[in-house]
């Protein structure tokens, strides 16, 4: 069997996936993280999945009635309650991917959205 090379400038192995990420954070972590930077206040408490996962259904619902983009579905829903985590670190090592610290990224997301009119 040969031995896959890594080019990073080829973005690395042909059929190989790539995190593109900085650090794990919880959604409580990283919403905190998004209003620090901000300057608004952090949501409260967590919404239970039961709730969720109705209102995902209900904006389905109102999706298919009305013919807009549900704001969420049950498929985000479930997605967001999978307690998924990822790392970056064979993008690291393969790849020298360059790190951005989560503030960072988050403030120049913000002026982004921002200047784009995404956000007013």
């Amino acid at each position: 069997m040969a031995v896959a090379t890594v080019n990073a400038l080829t973005q690395g192995r042909v059929g190989d996936s790539y995190i593109l990420g900085n650090e794990n954070l919880s959604y409580r972590e990283a919403f905190g993280l998004m209003a620090g930077v901000l300057g608004v206040a952090a949501p409260r408490w967590p919404v239970p999945r039961p709730l969720a996962t109705l209102y995902g259904g209900l904006c389905s619902w109102q999706a298919a009635l009305t013919g807009r983009r549900a704001q969420v579905n049950p498929a985000m829903v479930a997605v967001a309650n999978d307690g998924h985590y990822f790392t970056p670190q064979k993008a690291r090592a393969e790849l020298a991917l360059p790190q951005t610290s989560i503030q960072q990224a988050i403030a120049e997301a913000f002026d982004w959205f921002t200047t784009h009119g995404y956000v007013q």
